[in-house]
């Protein structure tokens, strides 16, 4: 699901990066920081994840 649906969302964001780690710089100089972190409690059926999600200075 990431690689397919939100990696191609978030490029077109304008977001750099792959896998769980993502970035974005504006033009302040102020970076974007989106990571997934994967739960350790999966049950191999389904996949629980947490999105931290950084943006000071955006908005």
């Amino acid at each position: 699901m990431l690689r397919l649906d939100v990696a191609p969302a978030l490029r077109e964001l304008g977001f750099t990066g792959s896998g769980l780690d993502w970035r974005k710089r504006n033009a302040h100089a102020d970076w974007a920081i989106i990571n997934v972190q994967k739960s350790a409690w999966g049950d191999g059926g389904s996949v629980d994840a947490y999105v931290n999600w950084v943006c000071p200075g955006f908005g």
